[in-house]
């Protein structure tokens, strides 16, 4: 099964944009062709449209704490995902996430707004782990090449 598959729909290796795969050239679409990306691919697990985005637009905005365990569990399928395609290591993080459990703990007070000052630091915190992120930081460790190895 291709990784387009998972995703529901091809897209662009490059950008995750939806993108036939007969205008993609040199793992580009032309909405990224030209432009200089700051990582090198990208592996989408699901389209932000239909049910998932409903569900993350409600458990998000109308306070459906139902949904953070099907959220999480979401989660967990991309680190395995990534495990087999990227690197093994995220397989480990899948297992940390089951040994943990996948319910968050509420908060102290969840009616208080955080402040303007608190917001800018968490969207400041969400670009810079954007930026940093790397689905593959140790080449050649993804589940199916260390099996293609092993001669599995």
């Amino acid at each position: 099964m291709a990784l387009a598959e998972l995703a529901g729909r091809p897209y662009c290796p490059a950008c995750g944009a939806d993108a036939s795969p007969l205008v993609i050239r040199e793992a580009r679409c032309p909405s990224c062709r030209g432009r200089s990306l700051p990582y090198r691919g990208l592996v989408r697990v699901g389209v932000h449209a239909g049910p998932l985005r409903r569900a993350i637009v409600r458990f998000k905005y109308h306070r459906q704490e139902k949904l953070d365990r099907t959220l999480a569990k979401l989660l967990l399928a991309a680190f395995i995902i990534m495990g087999i395609f990227f690197w093994i290591g995220w397989i480990v993080w899948a297992l940390i996430i089951l040994l943990l459990g996948l319910k968050h703990p509420r908060v102290v007070d969840d009616r208080e707004r955080l402040s303007p000052g608190r917001r800018l630091i968490g969207a400041v915190v969400v670009l810079i782990f954007g930026l940093s992120f790397i689905p593959a930081p140790i080449k050649g460790y993804s589940l199916l090449e260390l099996l293609h190895q092993w001669g599995l």
